[in-house]
């Protein structure tokens, strides 16, 4: 297996989501660097290869669940803005969707642990549900439930900026 394309294909997607989930930049860039560590040490308990991003995402959140749990604390962070800014638009543009970034990451933060996993993976990631449920372990019920809930709770909230 390339480790280098792999890297290079899926890491900022991994790095995104363990920025929807960690608090602090840091924290996500040294989970990322152990979940590639992790999945180079255990290549070979990969079954379907074409299924890489959900492994290596599900390397990633188990990874931040046991870091939670060693320091005994709950999961609440910011998501990175969503997008980028575009080089060329406009300076108001730019604003425009710094500000809206900064008020998805609040509400991203408030939201439940599974509520804010499920948006990410499947709003963000724009994931499946089928892989949504291979990388949580829940049912594809739950994954419905949860990106639904997510979606409302998010829509609500943002409503003044939409």
């Amino acid at each position: 297996m390339n480790w280098e394309a792999v890297y290079r294909n899926h890491s900022p997607g991994v790095y995104q989501y363990l920025r929807s989930l960690a608090p602090h930049g840091r924290e996500a860039e040294d989970l990322l660097q152990e979940t590639f560590i992790r999945a180079m040490r255990s290549a070979a308990g990969l079954r379907q290869p074409e299924k890489i991003r959900s492994w290596l995402l599900t390397i990633a959140r188990n990874l931040f669940l046991d870091a939670c749990q060693s320091r005994s604390r709950q999961p609440a962070a910011p998501l990175e803005a969503a997008q980028a800014e575009r080089a060329g638009d406009d300076p108001e543009a730019a604003l425009l969707r710094a500000d809206f970034a900064r008020a998805l990451e609040i509400v991203l933060g408030r939201l439940p642990e599974a509520h804010r996993t499920a948006f990410t993976l499947g709003i963000v990631q724009k994931l499946s549900y089928q892989e949504i449920a291979e990388i949580t372990g829940w049912t594809l019920s739950a994954v419905k439930i949860n990106i639904f809930r997510a979606r409302r709770s998010v829509a609500a909230a943002l409503r003044d900026h939409l």
